[in-house]
């Protein structure tokens, strides 16, 4: 195929890359503490902060694509507003560095993973913790909730995956 567009302005290892949901922007995460938001039409940075005090390792977009939420090595998860770069709110509870976050299908919920081996389960309006789940054993790595937002699935460094039911 042609060359690929390459995207260079991050200073350190590149962790994570994610498409908005409406397809206009792109997130990408970085050991260099940074998140840049990328117009993937033209290929040029739109807007670029230092989101976290250690590694960024993970993003995802709500579904209206306005907000996105990080990951971190600092052990905490925050919500950003895609437009200004400015932070909504800091999550704190996990003990150990967030692998993984994640949103469900109709925005709702926030999901993440931590090598605290625990998921944490965020209310998105409240920012409230509505659970702190428990059953692998080590390191959580990945979370996904399923297009009907009925269930959490979570990946661990144990060799397990788990379903968990969201609806109670």
């Amino acid at each position: 195929g042609p060359e690929p567009a390459n995207l260079k302005g991050h200073t350190g290892q590149v962790n994570v890359v994610k498409f908005s949901p409406d397809g206009r922007s792109l997130a990408s995460g970085s050991a260099d503490r940074m998140i840049k938001i990328w117009d993937p039409s033209t290929y040029q940075e739109g807007a670029s902060w230092t989101a976290h005090s250690s590694v960024v390792q993970s993003l995802t977009f709500h579904p209206s694509s306005k907000v996105l939420v990080s990951g971190s090595f600092d052990d905490t998860v925050k919500l950003w507003d895609v437009a200004t770069g400015r932070e909504q709110v800091i999550l704190k509870g996990h003990r150990s560095s967030v692998d993984c976050v994640a949103f469900s299908p109709n925005g709702k919920l926030i999901a993440s993973a931590s090598m605290d081996a625990t998921v944490k389960v965020w209310d998105a309006s409240s920012n409230r913790t509505l659970a702190t789940i428990r059953g692998h054993f080590g390191n959580v790595t990945f979370v996904a909730f399923s297009p009907d937002d009925k269930r959490l699935a979570s990946a661990g460094k144990d060799g397990m995956i788990k379903l968990w039911d969201t609806t109670d």
